[in-house]
């Protein structure tokens, strides 16, 4: 959107009798495409912007948003609409929007130069068609290749307000993510690979590729195990899924409305004391890094939890004033249709010395979960209560044994928390989305009981 409307849009605040107002706009352009079986399943070559504005007009907050604002007319329209649903708004939370004091610094977030979008899409679906033959040549085991996806995207974020707002940030992203499927009889299996690059890169991509192929090949031959309670890690893309699909507990939103079980723990020891969880907004290279909220707050870098003490909630503006403490960065809109709610940027669990292979020679005997399925239907993220299906590796004399499937492994997350013993030193992302991307290391989580044949 052009800067010139954004500051008409201020500039016209007070003679729509807007207390305050701030006018947030979002752009970006997006690729991504799909190879399956030698062709182009999907492709995708788009761009898109917005303007949305929030005002506070007779002590309520007004909404309104729009793809289009370059007259006039459009200008007006928004701010009616935004004075409009302010009239209609019910809530008898008192408005906020964020004013920076003198002493408001942002941090400066570093990123290595990114260069995928120098390389023309056609070069880059080519790369997936050849990719795809050239791995199906090497594994003789694969039948074919579910998924072969690479995917980048920048876009950039600029916030103003009547109160001495003005900011901008302009970020990006691109991964590939390869599943192929192996078949051996009648039995096949199905493992996939993500990784987050900088660079459109073939032989990264190639090195995904094959461990997919790796990891599929594997797990054939997978069996269960006998029921029982068994000493059992985490590998780190299991850890991630069960992680992720856990986070609103953190969030200062759900904690008010009674959905978290964090509830008044806060510096309560609520896990193992080698366990922290970290946020690092401004982390290198980060795939959600930012130097800012979607309400101009400045990032934090937070040690949520603290060697097992819980230490905050994350907070946007308006849970951090009903719960009297400052906010904490975290006040995130999918996008610029989107009201403000509640998310992290970069998440994970603080990684620790010991190797993965030491962490396992450790375990001695045991199993190695590397995927649950299920977590939306198993998984109670109130009470942590999960039954979840999984699969991985049995652990035999400390390095890992046969491929493990048709098991289902119950707990509670929290009470698993309370019991980790070790965090290896293999952090990695395994998923981004939205304004958010989490990461664990592969985790030693003491005793599951586990329920297979």
């Amino acid at each position: 959107m052009k800067t010139f409307w954004m500051e008409e849009a201020l500039r016209r605040a007070s003679d729509y009798g807007f207390e305050a107002l701030e006018v947030y706009s979002e752009s970006g352009s997006h690729f991504s495409v799909k190879v399956f079986e030698g062709e182009i399943d999907t492709f995708n070559l788009a761009s898109s912007a917005g303007v949305s504005v929030r005002g506070i007009h007779g002590g309520k907050m007004g909404y309104a948003f729009t793809e289009i604002l370059e007259t006039e007319a459009d200008l007006e329209t928004l701010l009616k609409s935004c004075r409009d649903n302010a009239a209609l708004n019910e809530s008898e939370l008192e408005p906020v929007l964020y004013r920076p004091s003198a002493n408001t610094s942002y941090p400066v977030v570093e990123k290595t130069a990114s260069t995928f979008f120098d390389v023309e899409p056609a070069e880059k679906t080519q790369a997936l068609i050849e990719l795809e033959a050239e791995i199906m040549a090497q594994f003789p085991l694969i039948s074919k290749v579910s998924y072969n996806l690479y995917s980048e995207g920048r876009g950039r974020v600029a916030i103003r307000n009547t109160l001495g707002l003005d900011l901008e940030h302009e970020s990006d992203l691109a991964y590939s993510v390869f599943a192929p499927i192996v078949r051996q009889g009648e039995e096949t299996r199905n493992e996939h690979k993500f990784a987050l690059m900088r660079h459109f890169d073939r032989d990264l991509l190639r090195s995904v590729a094959v461990e997919a192929a790796e990891a599929s090949v594997a797990m054939l031959g997978a069996a269960s195990v006998e029921s029982g309670e068994y000493r059992t890690a985490l590998r780190y893309d299991a850890a991630v899924s069960l992680f992720e699909a856990m986070v609103s507990i953190f969030s200062a939103e759900a904690v008010e409305k009674g959905l978290s079980a964090l509830k008044g723990k806060l510096g309560e020891q609520i896990a193992s004391n080698c366990l922290s969880i970290i946020e690092n907004p401004h982390l290198k290279d980060g795939p959600a890094s930012a130097p800012f909220d979607s309400e101009g707050v400045p990032t934090q870098l937070k040690r949520v939890v603290d060697q097992g003490v819980l230490t905050t909630y994350f907070h946007n503006l308006r849970t951090a004033a009903k719960s009297g403490v400052p906010p904490t960065g975290n006040g995130f809109r999918g996008s610029y249709k989107s009201s403000v709610g509640i998310a992290p940027t970069n998440f994970y669990i603080e990684p620790g010395q010991v190797s993965a292979d030491g962490l396992l020679s450790d375990i001695g005997d045991g199993l190695l979960i590397t995927a649950f399925d299920g977590l939306h239907a198993g998984l109670n993220a109130i009470s942590g209560d999960f039954s979840l299906s999984a699969r991985g590796f049995r652990i035999e004399g400390g390095r890992i044994g046969a491929p493990v499937t048709q098991i289902t492994a119950a707990g509670n997350f929290f009470e698993l928390l309370k019991g980790i013993r070790a965090a290896a030193d293999d952090l990695k992302f395994e998923s981004v989305g939205g304004n958010s991307a989490f990461g664990a290391p592969t985790l030693d989580v003491g005793v599951l009981s586990i329920s297979g044949s």
